[in-house]
C-alpha cells in the first residue's frame, strides 16, 4: 500500500484530518466541528480524529502524526500555549498522542498550512513567502530560505495580533485594534450583516435568505460572483482592510510571494484585485522596488492536514 504520515488540522471552526502520501496526495478525510469552549473535548477530539484514520490505514505503513493547531504552540516540547480562537491552554498535546505509539510533530496551524503551499501549492519554488489565512481569525506562515522560521520560541508568524490604531491612540491593551478583528473572516461575517441590514432587500440578505442577521461572509462571496454592486463595494472595504497587513508585512519581511487563504478566496479577482490595488498603495516606494504577488493558495482547506502530515515525515 506505501507510505503515509496522519495530518491533523485544528482550527477555531472545524478539526480536519487526513492521511496523506509523501507526494501530498489525500488517501483518507474526516472533519469534525470544533468544541469552542471546552477544552478536554477539543484534546478528545484531536485523540478521536487520529484514531479515526488509524482504523483506516489498511495496509499502508503510518510513519508519524502531524498536528497543526491554531495559536502558539511550544513545538520542542509539543505544548499548545495559548490560542485566543480555541480552547487549549497550556496543553501537552504530545504526550496525549503517546498512545498511538508513532513520532509526533505538534505546530502552529498556518504554519502547516504554508508549508503545504510551499511545497504543494501556490508556494512552489519560492523560498521566500509568507501565507496569511483568513478564517476565524488570520494566522501567518513564513517560509524563508525554504524552510519554516518558527523564530526564538517557534512563535513567529502570529500576524493576526498585530495591533492598528487608525487614529494613533492605542487604548487599554489594544486587543480591539487587532488585525484579524476587522479583517478575519469573522469580520467579513460582520460586514455582510451590516450591509445586509442596511439593503434588507439587496442581494446579500437574499442569499442568506432574506434574514439580515444570518448573513456571512460567504453570502458577500456568493452576490460579488453575480456582480452585485453592494457586495463588491463590501468586497473592496474588506480588501483595504486585508491589504493593512500584507502591506505591512511585505515592508517587514520583503517576501518573494505572498499566499493568501481561506474560504473568502473563492471571490476570485472580487477580492484579490481590490487587494492587490491596495497593497501597491499602500507599500512605501512600491513604484521603485519589485512588486509582490500576491496571490490565492491553491489547495484551499486541505493545506493544513497536508502540511502537518509533510511537515511530521520530514522530522
Amino acid at each position: 500500500m506505501g507510505r503515509v504520515t496522519i495530518g491533523v488540522d485544528a482550527g477555531g471552526t472545524k478539526t480536519a484530518a487526513a492521511m496523506v502520501t509523501p507526494g501530498g496526495e489525500i488517501v483518507e478525510f474526516a472533519s469534525v466541528p470544533t468544541p469552542r469552549s471546552d477544552a478536554e473535548a477539543a484534546l478528545a477530539t484531536l485523540v478521536d480524529v487520529t484514531a479515526e484514520m488509524m482504523s483506516r490505514a489498511g495496509g499502508h505503513e503510518v510513519a508519524g502524526i502531524g498536528m497543526g493547531l491554531a495559536g502558539l504552540v511550544d513545538r520542542a516540547r509539543k505544548v499548545f500555549v495559548y490560542g485566543p480562537n480555541y480552547p487549549l491552554l497550556d496543553v501537552d498535546v504530545g504526550r496525549a498522542m503517546e498512545r498511538f505509539g508513532l513520532p509526533v510533530l505538534v505546530a502552529n496551524d498556518a504554519d502547516v498550512a504554508a508549508w503545504a503551499e510551499y511545497l504543494f501549492g501556490a508556494g512552489r519554488r519560492c523560498r521566500e513567502m509568507v501565507m496569511v489565512t483568513l478564517g476565524t481569525g488570520i494566522g501567518g506562515g513564513i517560509v524563508s530560505g525554504g524552510r519554516p522560521f518558527g523564530g526564538a520560541n517557534g512563535f513567529a508568524g502570529e500576524i493576526g495580533h498585530l495591533v492598528f490604531a487608525a487614529d494613533g491612540v492605542l487604548e487599554g491593551d489594544g486587543a480591539g485594534r487587532h488585525w484579524e478583528r476587522f479583517a478575519s473572516g469573522t469580520a467579513l461575517d460582520a460586514m455582510a450583516r451590516d450591509a445586509a441590514a442596511a439593503d434588507p432587500a439587496g442581494a446579500i440578505a437574499g442569499v442568506a435568505g432574506g434574514d439580515p442577521a444570518r448573513a456571512r461572509g460567504a453570502d458577500v462571496v456568493a452576490a460579488v460572483t453575480g456582480g452585485d454592486a453592494v457586495a463588491l463595494e463590501v468586497m473592496d472595504r474588506y480588501a483595504a482592510r486585508v491589504a493593512v497587513g500584507i502591506a505591512g508585512l511585505i515592508q517587514v519581511l520583503d517576501p518573494a510571494r505572498v499566499v493568501v487563504g481561506g474560504g473568502v478566496c473563492e471571490a476570485g479577482d472580487a477580492l484579490f484585485e481590490p487587494l492587490r490595488s491596495h497593497v501597491r498603495r499602500l507599500v512605501t516606494g512600491a513604484e521603485h522596488r519589485p512588486e509582490v504577488p500576491v496571490v490565492p493558495a491553491e489547495l484551499g482547506p486541505h493545506a493544513g492536514v497536508i502540511g502537518a502530515a509533510s511537515l511530521a515525515l520530514e522530522h
